[in-house]
């Protein structure tokens, strides 16, 4: 496990450094912030949701789906960065369930946002394309909430086991 979350830490992920473990007990550096369950009011929701969507899409361009992406495992600073935490469940985008654990670490993202911050995205139905034995899946997220808002479209190619993916 120390393995994994050391290569996520090199990689560039907002992870804790990693230092030892034992058994199913990981030692690594203080995450910086506090859990973003515990905190009422985010400054820049449009923001970190974005922001958010992106570490899910960076993973997945890394070959990995966290499949538990929810405000539980994460950690959010005063300055409203991002810290990733709990690694264990993580699979392999070629998982046979992966495009599942990808749209439910998505929805997790957009429900809790919407419940927790008033800041309420659309999802549509994804649009399906297949194109050279590649499945693409469009997620559009809208924002609704009456302040200036973000829009952006998840889009993501997986062929092969290889994920494409992007925030437009």
């Amino acid at each position: 496990m120390v393995a994994a979350q050391q290569a996520l830490h090199e990689a560039g992920f907002p992870t804790p450094t990693p230092i030892d473990c034992n058994r199913h007990c990981i030692v690594m550096s203080v995450a910086p912030g506090y859990p973003l369950r515990s905190v009422s009011r985010i400054k820049h929701p449009g923001r970190v949701a974005r922001r958010l969507m992106e570490l899910i899409l960076q993973l997945a361009r890394s070959g990995l789906i966290h499949c538990d992406f929810n405000e539980f495992n994460l950690m959010i600073s005063d300055d409203e960065d991002i810290t990733i935490i709990d690694f264990p469940q993580m699979v392999s985008t070629s998982h046979r369930n992966a495009k599942m654990y990808f749209d439910r670490d998505v929805q997790c993202i957009v429900t809790y946002f919407g419940r927790k911050h008033g800041y309420n995205c659309e999802v549509h139905q994804p649009c399906l394309l297949h194109h050279d034995g590649c499945h693409v899946t469009c997620l559009h997220h809208v924002c609704t909430m009456s302040a200036p808002c973000l829009m952006f479209c998840v889009c993501v190619a997986v062929c092969g086991g290889a994920v494409c993916a992007t925030v437009l």
